[in-house]
């Protein structure tokens, strides 16, 4: 029973080794661990071929699926606010806020960002945000320093 949970563990070992020590690029340390995982447990839990894919697929969807709706979302929200106006709005009432750069980036990125972030969900908190940064003139060193501070 201890050398079948050794041999599960193969490829999350695999895994940790490839993107820690190995300095291997995401995407392909995952795929090797895929066709690890996949021949092992065909070869040593005798899974079915076609079971093997199936699941294979439903991990493949159930990962895209919620990335994607956060996509759809995070567009959406940023689209609607563009087509009425409030952009604008949200321009006028952070530039009247304070001249300070500094404080708006604050605003923009946390205040912003965090509505974003409950609006749409990970991943989007970064990208909206950021390019109304570099709408309203805020380079990237500034950008980074404020995230550093």
């Amino acid at each position: 029973m201890f050398l079948m949970f050794l041999l599960a563990m193969i490829p999350i070992l695999w895994l940790v080794v490839a993107l820690s020590i190995l300095k291997m690029p995401g995407h392909k340390a995952c795929v090797i661990a895929w066709i690890l995982t996949a021949v092992l447990s065909i070869a040593c839990w005798k899974f079915p071929v076609s079971g093997m894919v199936t699941a294979a697929l439903e991990g493949v969807l159930n990962a895209l699926w919620p990335i994607c709706l956060v996509i759809i979302a995070a567009l959406f929200t940023y689209n609607l606010i563009l087509k009425t106006g409030a952009m604008e709005d949200i321009k006028k009432m952070l530039a009247s806020v304070s001249r300070d750069k500094r404080v708006l980036l604050l605003l923009i990125g946390w205040g912003f960002g965090n509505f974003m972030e409950g609006m749409a969900g990970f991943g989007t908190a970064v990208a909206i945000p950021a390019s109304m940064l570099a709408g309203i003139g805020v380079d990237r060193s500034e950008q980074l320093l404020a995230a550093w501070s």
